[in-house]
């Protein structure tokens, strides 16, 4: 009787044992389950469930029955929790457990197992808080070790921190950098999250390509970029699993048994931000010409100070980044007779002298090549800047055309006219008393000082004691005579005398210098200026003379040149020789 008795109680005890053993809260495991990572005692084990198909699992309903209770589990629809007391999860709350299981669910660490489990309690089931009795209990029955629950209680405060709903921040601050971030509602930075980013159009990644994958940490990402082309950018980031204010868990058949939380719902969150195309700029040129004024044909050169306008800076080539090459054609354009108006476009019809090229890469002083002159009148450069002269030829499209306007003054350059003028006196010996008119001869004068003459200077000197010698200088002590001022017109004549003095004169002829014109004048003693008087009056050879001179058998004209030569010898100045008269001729 003793021995059934302790038998039966032997039993009893057993059988106490190990009902005590299954309604152990999570320690039962349910059919087709095993437990996996975690710590415990013998009394509670605190960690994940996994079943033959590798799903993990966590208890939730610490108050209810063991998951060996459930008789099998299906699943819910996910979405928001509510406890088995009938109160349901906020969302933060939601959304702490979708991300601890996201983050720390899969751990294979025991301690880190311990601590997610520990945190899906202290959010899922009544009376198991942070710091209530009920949670004591399960660290006490599970003999955890400090630092268990120091992590366990972290893994909460941090889900809570860190629970949605989220949103990507994207920062394109230039072509060469963006920053992302993944940011709570209340703007803190959410950790441990796997992000990507996507680089097209012009942008790539400076070391990754199109694509950069990283995990979410304590401050933004900083994605380094590089520009590929001068047109539009795009970045985009995206978390693909970002953790929802839902959750999934399986239902046990009993609904005296806990529910088993197996996930946190994810969705995916995505941000675009875009690069504006390159600012197309505008060249700028500013330019002088290498000389206003030349006297003599030569070779014109134009000088090229280019800039780019303000705010838009050169253009560089996003790859190399050197500054865009652009061609700027420099065009000559003349002689033309009179100073050209400025004016926006170049006139119809305007003869070109000749077109230089010259390639500029940025902000600077530049020279083109020469182009001769040789014909008087003025000349005029003017510039332009063709967008698909741009090196490289892609940068066209963000090249604004230049043009620079005709006429400008500092653009301006005259070769002066060289007018052909002669002139020449109407006798060149006449007897003391007489006058003599000076012709002037011109031609090859600019069209301003046809319609306005320029002043011609007329000035004699004499009397000379001899016929002077032709010098471009007039020599000093020269006497003045007489001074006359005369239009330079082709033509125009002007009257010297009376020449009451023997001796020669001669006229110098000038006149000033203009803008269109340099000085001119004459030589001194020219031959077509110089007039001789004679020193006596005119000896006229007897008759008898001319008649023995004839019967001597000498011609006329023999007559004459043996008079001349008698009246040399005796030292006579200019003389007029008359012929022997016929008879009847008066006297």
């Amino acid at each position: 009787m003793k021995r059934l008795l302790s038998s039966t109680v032997t039993a009893i005890a057993l059988a106490g044992l190990l009902l005590a053993w299954a309604i152990a809260p999570v320690q039962a495991v349910a059919p087709g389950w095993r437990l996996a990572a975690g710590l415990g005692s013998a009394n509670l084990f605190v960690g994940q469930q996994v079943n033959d198909d590798g799903v993990i699992a966590y208890c939730s309903d610490y108050e209810l029955l063991g998951p060996g209770y459930s008789g099998g589990y299906r699943e819910s629809s996910p979405g928001g929790f509510v406890r088995s007391d009938g109160s349901a999860l906020s969302e933060q709350q939601n959304g702490a457990l979708s991300y601890l299981l996201l983050r720390w669910g899969p751990s294979n660490d025991n301690e880190t197992a311990a601590a997610v489990q520990l945190s899906v309690w202290a959010l899922s089931s009544p009376g198991r808080e942070w710091g209530s009795s009920g949670m004591q209990e399960i660290i006490r029955k599970a003999d955890l070790p400090e630092s268990a629950v120091a992590l366990g209680r972290s893994l909460t405060e941090q889900s809570l921190a860190y629970a949605g709903p989220y949103r990507i921040e994207l920062d394109l601050r230039s072509a060469s950098e963006a920053r992302a971030s993944l940011l709570t509602p209340a703007g803190t930075q959410v950790p441990g999250l796997g992000m990507q980013a996507r680089a097209g159009g012009s942008l790539q990644f400076a070391a990754a390509g199109s694509e950069y994958s990283w995990v979410t940490g304590s401050g933004p990402e900083v994605l380094p970029l590089q520009r590929l082309a001068f047109g539009v950018g795009s970045l985009s980031a995206e978390v693909a699993a970002a953790p929802m204010a839902a959750i999934n868990w399986l239902i046990p058949n009993s609904p005296k048994a806990q529910r088993l939380i197996t996930t946190g719902v994810t969705g995916k969150l995505e941000a675009v931000a875009r690069l504006a195309a390159k600012q197309a700029f505008q060249p700028l040129v500013a330019t002088q010409t290498s000389e206003s004024r030349i006297t003599a044909p030569g070779a014109l050169y134009d000088n090229l100070t280019v800039s780019a306008a303000d705010g838009t800076g050169w253009l560089t080539d996003p790859m190399s980044g050197d500054p865009v090459r652009l061609e700027v054609v420099s065009t000559l354009w003349g002689p033309f007779p009179e100073r050209p108006s400025e004016s926006a476009e170049i006139p119809g019809g305007a003869p070109e002298t000749g077109s230089v090229r010259s390639l500029v890469s940025g902000p600077g002083e530049y020279r083109t090549a020469s182009i001769p002159v040789s014909e008087p009148g003025y000349y005029v450069w003017t510039e332009r800047i063709d967008p698909s002269s741009a090196v490289p030829e892609t940068a066209g499209d963000f090249v604004k055309p230049w043009q620079s306007v005709f006429g400008q003054a500092s653009e301006t350059s005259l070769l002066t006219w060289s007018p052909t003028l002669s002139t020449e006196l109407s006798s060149h010996e006449v007897t003391p008393g007489s006058t003599v008119t000076d012709r002037v001869s011109v031609s090859g004068l600019p069209p301003a000082a046809v319609r306005n003459p320029v002043p011609l200077t007329l000035r004699m000197y004499g009397p000379l004691p001899q016929l002077p010698a032709q010098t471009s200088d007039i020599p000093e002590r020269s006497p003045l005579f007489q001074t006359k001022t005369v239009p330079a017109v082709d033509g125009v004549t002007a009257e010297f005398g009376p020449l009451l003095d023997p001796g020669c004169y001669t006229v110098v002829a000038s006149f000033d210098a203009s803008e269109e014109l340099e000085a001119w004048q004459s030589d001194f003693g020219e031959p077509s200026e110089t007039v001789c008087v004679q020193a006596s009056p005119a000896v006229v050879v007897p008759a008898s003379a001319t008649e023995e001179l004839a019967e001597t058998g000498l011609a006329n004209g023999q007559t004459l040149f043996v008079a001349a030569a008698l009246l040399l010898v005796t030292g006579l100045g200019c003389v007029v020789l008359t012929r022997k008269r016929k008879t009847g001729d008066r006297r």
